[in-house]
């Protein structure tokens, strides 16, 4: 997963609570929305003229070959297409199960997510609002730190 949404947290979250194997940064998708790395997919016309939240998936596997005269079936690993179809249909299922409910509103809808996976295990999000929180606050506690440590009479 690199991009999810944008904003509707509620995908990222979907996602990390029904992929088996979750794999993901939100970094990645800041890259790509800034234009840091330069490039599109085939999700971008949704999300930018059509309005329409959703997630984008990438195979990293055999990435050598991506865009060139190489990229065909017989560089194709059948194990990532395997576990794209899984994880796309899992984050279906979550989706669809949230979506029972209702569109998603306030929070879950106007906010983005922060998210990563741990070593393909965990997944852990959590909205921007609260990403600014820690960052304060770890900002805080360093600068406190450096200059209690290194500060005038140290």
């Amino acid at each position: 997963l690199f991009q999810a949404g944008p904003k509707h947290r509620w995908i990222a979250e979907a996602y990390g609570r029904h992929v088996k194997r979750p794999f993901g940064h939100s970094l990645s998708q800041m890259l790509f929305q800034t234009g840091i790395i330069p490039g599109d997919t085939d999700y971008r016309v949704y999300r930018d003229f059509g309005n329409i939240p959703g997630a984008d998936f990438a195979i990293i596997s055999n990435d050598w070959v991506y865009h060139t005269l190489r990229d065909d079936l017989a560089h194709v690993d059948w194990r990532s297409i395997q576990r794209y179809g899984e994880t796309a249909t899992s984050l279906a299922r979550g989706m669809a199960e949230v979506l029972k409910h209702g569109v998603p509103t306030g929070p879950m809808a106007d906010e983005a997510a922060v998210y990563f996976d741990l070593a393909g295990t965990f997944f852990i999000s959590y909205s921007a609002t609260w990403a600014r929180r820690i960052h304060i606050a770890v900002a805080v506690v360093a600068l406190s730190t450096v200059f209690y440590f290194d500060g005038p009479g140290a």
